[in-house]
C-alpha cells in the first residue's frame, strides 16, 4: 500500500515561493560580490528560482498526482 502524499495547494505555494524568495535573496547579495562571485551566485539564484517554479507547477523533479510513472502491466 502506497502512502498518500499531502501535496495541497497551500504546501506548494509556501514551499515554491519560499525557494523563489531564497533565490531573490541570493541574487540581491550577488550584487556586492566580485565578478566571479557574482556569476556563481547568479547561477545559484537562477537555479533556486527555477526550482521554486517547478515546485509551484509540479514539474519534474517534483512528483505529480496526474502522472503515473509506473503504469500497471496487464
Amino acid at each position: 500500500m502506497e502512502p498518500e502524499s499531502d501535496d495541497c495547494l497551500e504546501c506548494r505555494l509556501t514551499s515554491g515561493f519560499g525557494v523563489i524568495g531564497g533565490g531573490a535573496y541570493v541574487a540581491y547579495h550577488a550584487r556586492k560580490q566580485s565578478s566571479v562571485g557574482r556569476i556563481v551566485l547568479g547561477v545559484i539564484s537562477v537555479g533556486l528560482c527555477g526550482l521554486g517554479l517547478c515546485r509551484l507547477f509540479q514539474l519534474p523533479p517534483f512528483p505529480s498526482k496526474r502522472r503515473n510513472p509506473n503504469p500497471p502491466i496487464h
